[in-house]
């Protein structure tokens, strides 16, 4: 194929593609738990530690539950926290809920990754459970326990959305079955590209090659 050919069906395919192709990740609100409620950091030990309990701003929470903040790396709890602003979110059987956008789309897989603690040094062990929530399918995040007191691990759910689930809502839900359960750094992603965007790629491919053999009789 000559040279000049080459080149016309390349900015064809160029142009197929859609911008967004390649998809962001999806937006959480007040992912690692630093934005504090209006009535902040309300309970303080000087020197260690502060926390709230009640609303959490970006989410919907139940039970008793709150926020955390560390000092100046404080370790009688953790050995560290995953995020420089040393927050997170704590509940005590409760549940911390956020739905967020946009709506599921057929052929693409959702991936949540969440920063849980384990045994913590003080004693406290209680891992929580997080949820990927996709309408009415609930894929439990998993991963390796951290088995050094003190210490975290990232834990991971995915679900691929079938047409029979498309445009169904997205929530991910923190859920703790005891006292203590513990989590930051939330994050929610779509692979890069999305199925839908390569299923629109190769309709371009096909557009091309047809448009090709019609006008240079290949």
């Amino acid at each position: 194929m000559p040279t000049r050919m080459v080149l016309f069906a390349l900015v064809v395919l160029l142009c197929a593609v859609p911008i967004g192709a390649f998809a962001a990740p999806i937006t959480v609100l007040n992912p690692s738990f630093g934005i504090p409620s209006p009535g902040g950091f309300a309970f303080v030990s000087p020197g260690q530690f502060a926390y709230s309990v009640g609303a959490i701003p970006g989410w919907a929470n139940t039970g008793s539950d709150g926020q955390y903040q560390a000092f100046n790396g404080y370790t009688g709890q953790w050995n560290s926290i995953p995020n420089s602003t040393a927050t997170m979110a704590w509940s005590n059987g409760g549940t911390i809920s956020q739905t967020v956008g946009p709506l599921s789309v057929a052929g693409d897989t959702y991936t949540l990754t969440v920063e849980q603690s384990g045994t913590r040094n003080d004693g406290y062990a209680n891992l929580g459970q997080t949820y990927l929530q996709i309408g009415t399918n609930d894929v439990l995040a998993t991963g390796t326990y951290p088995t050094i007191p003190g210490n975290w691990s990232t834990y991971t759910a995915s679900y691929y959305v079938s047409p029979a689930n498309a445009g169904e809502q997205i929530t991910i839900l923190l859920s703790s079955p005891g006292v203590q359960g513990m989590w930051t750094d939330v994050a929610l992603s779509v692979p890069e590209p999305t199925t839908s965007s390569l299923a629109f790629f190769t309709a371009g491919i096909a557009g091309v090659l047809g448009m090709l053999r019609r006008k240079f009789k290949l």
